[in-house]
């Protein structure tokens, strides 16, 4: 399960940080006793990935006796299979995949939103004029089989009623998708804000964007999952604790600090992040993924905070439209908790949300958020 203990004499523990690039440490938590503890994300590092980049750099896991490892996942339906089955102990993916994963049997449950607000949209070359459900009637439009908005397109169609049949469904791969956005081969492509729009903006594509949210089908998407049998381990209820704290202080300074969370990232993975291009594509991505955390769920209770309503929702969706309803829907309280995030939150003041909202205005106006 990635989980490990080692001991550190105070000369070891000083030698391995100037080593790592001098972690900063407050010496009044500092026990001396480092527990390895690994999180899968979904896909390849980015800037969207930036709360637990930022939490390491700065030594803020260090500061809970956690020395974390970031690995990269491949796709949310196979980092919630290994997290259900105790690959690692943690894992960032989207809470559908968890549901159909716990549908399935894997033994995980949600802790905490990542992506308060699932980002699937619809984006389109401003002068093909879609703004709303009806306008994609007669049009073309790119998706990728293996997208999470594509899971739900049924969804969509019913509370926007809008009719299947009216609109040409052209099915491509990821990469077909980026390139009929740009090529204008296509009207519109179905997909994820954080990548489509910032692809869009690093090339200078004027764009309209269409949000599945402002049309029945608001979701929570990217969360953050654990493997319940480590869960039950002694101690690890705690373990888990210090490292929301630490993540979610992560997510706060990464949304307040854009610019240098991004360079942090960019750091931590230099086979990944290559050239100016790539960074300012990843710099979008994270700006996308703040944005969309400026909610009024965690204005008002803090970050990470996960709604009964909406996850009930989510759970409504996916069981109706992408599990079939196959198997009797599952109980919220086997899907998620929120009895291990920070007390009290990690919350932004007012003056801080004021600095979000200066920050994203671009974003918080293109994707109505």
């Amino acid at each position: 399960m990635g989980i490990k203990s080692a001991t550190l004499s105070r000369r070891q523990f000083l030698g391995t940080a100037g080593v790592a690039g001098a972690i900063s440490v407050t010496w009044a938590e500092q026990t001396w006793a480092q527990t390895a503890l690994t999180i899968r994300q979904d896909w390849t590092h980015g800037g969207h990935h930036a709360a637990m980049w930022v939490a390491l750099d700065k030594g803020w896991y260090a500061e809970k006796s956690l020395a974390v490892t970031i690995v990269r996942g491949f796709g949310s339906a196979d980092t919630a299979k290994m997290i259900g089955i105790g690959k690692d102990p943690l894992g960032q993916c989207d809470a559908g995949a968890v549901i159909l994963a716990q549908l399935k049997g894997t033994e995980q449950k949600i802790v905490g939103s990542y992506i308060p607000t699932a980002p699937y949209c619809f984006v389109s070359p401003v002068d093909k004029n879609i703004r709303q459900p009806k306008d994609l009637e007669g049009k073309t439009v790119a998706v990728s089989a293996a997208s999470g908005e594509y899971t739900v397109w049924q969804a969509f169609l019913k509370k926007a009623q809008v009719k299947e049949s009216a609109i040409n469904l052209n099915v491509v791969s990821v990469d077909m998708l980026n390139t009929q956005l740009l090529t204008g081969k296509v009207d519109a492509v179905m997909t994820y804000a954080i990548s489509g729009v910032a692809l869009a903006k690093v090339n200078n594509l004027p764009i309209n964007v269409m949000m599945f949210k402002d049309h029945g089908v608001d979701l929570y998407s990217n969360s953050i999952t654990v493997y319940l049998p480590w869960l039950a381990e002694k101690g690890n209820d705690e373990m888990l604790r210090r490292f929301l704290d630490a993540t979610y202080r992560g997510l706060k300074y990464a949304m307040l600090n854009p610019a240098e969370a991004m360079a942090i990232v960019a750091k931590r993975n230099p086979d990944s992040i290559i050239g100016e291009k790539e960074q300012r594509y990843q710099l979008e991505r994270l700006r996308i993924w703040a944005a969309g955390n400026i909610t009024a769920d965690n204005r008002k209770f803090g970050l990470g905070y996960i709604s009964e309503e909406k996850m009930r929702y989510t759970n409504d969706v996916i069981t109706e439209y992408v599990h079939k309803g196959s198997e009797p829907k599952l109980p919220l309280d086997r899907i998620y908790t929120d009895k291990y995030l920070p007390n009290p939150m990690i919350a932004l003041t007012p003056a801080e949300w004021g600095k979000a909202n200066e920050l994203y205005a671009d974003y918080v106006k293109l994707l109505n958020l």
